[in-house]
């Protein structure tokens, strides 16, 4: 009896189901022809749309290429600076440096700054001359 039941409901929903379907497919059917039509009538505003989204991303390409290329010219200078300063820093590091300059300085101060303290340097003093004015031409005329 149970199963006499269940066949029954069985075939009731299949029968809806069936019905259900046809009735979405028919509004389904209904809506894409609609949309089709709109779609259709707007083929030409799509298709320019989708050309200028295009350039727009070939431009945008082109950019990020460009970016590229100086990203990679700003990384080589980078490297070329911290090369520098490697060198610089194994410079500063050295014996030589740190010997060399406080010697070299203490030379200057011997030779240099020693003697011209106790010894200075005479000024030559130019004498001053004095400025004779050039009378104007109205001046000469006045004096005769």
């Amino acid at each position: 009896m149970a199963a006499t039941i269940f066949e029954i409901i069985g075939v009731i929903a299949i029968l809806l189901g069936v019905l259900i379907v046809i009735a979405v497919f028919f509004f389904m059917n209904k809506g894409l022809k609609s949309l089709n039509k709109v779609l259709g009538a707007r083929k030409g505003d799509i298709s320019k749309d989708l050309r200028l989204s295009m350039d727009g991303l070939n431009d945008a390409q082109g950019q990020i290429d460009a970016l590229a290329a100086m990203t990679d010219g700003v990384k080589a200078g980078m490297q070329s600076a911290i090369r520098a300063a490697d060198t610089l820093v194994a410079l500063v590091k050295s014996n030589a440096f740190q010997v060399g300059v406080p010697a070299v300085m203490w030379v200057l101060l011997v030779f240099i700054a020693i003697p011209r303290a106790l010894f200075p340097l005479k000024k030559n003093k130019k004498k001053k001359k004095k400025i004779t004015p050039i009378p104007p031409p109205s001046w000469e005329a006045l004096a005769d």
